[in-house]
């Protein structure tokens, strides 16, 4: 929580447009999640990441391979409303 306050800090915590503070929340969420666990500690552990260890799948070696797959429909698609 301590990073998150510093976010909401460094950033003016949620003035502006309520779309942008939301999606600069969701982004470091999302990197947050999927970084690895202190790549330079020497101590092996049982997952890389926090998403890692919530799903049990790793896509690949690097992290943002992951974050991709992960994050992506696999080839599924929701349906879509008609824009009008």
């Amino acid at each position: 929580m301590n990073r998150l306050c510093r976010l909401m800090y460094d950033g003016r915590g949620l003035h502006g447009h309520q779309g942008s503070s939301e999606l600069r929340l969701r982004g470091w969420a999302l990197l947050r999640n999927f970084r690895p666990y202190a790549p330079r500690g020497k101590a092996p552990r049982a997952f890389d990441s926090p998403a890692h260890r919530l799903n049990g799948r790793r896509y690949h070696e690097h992290w943002l391979h992951n974050l991709m797959a992960s994050t992506s429909l696999m080839g599924f698609r929701s349906p879509m409303p008609a824009i009008r």
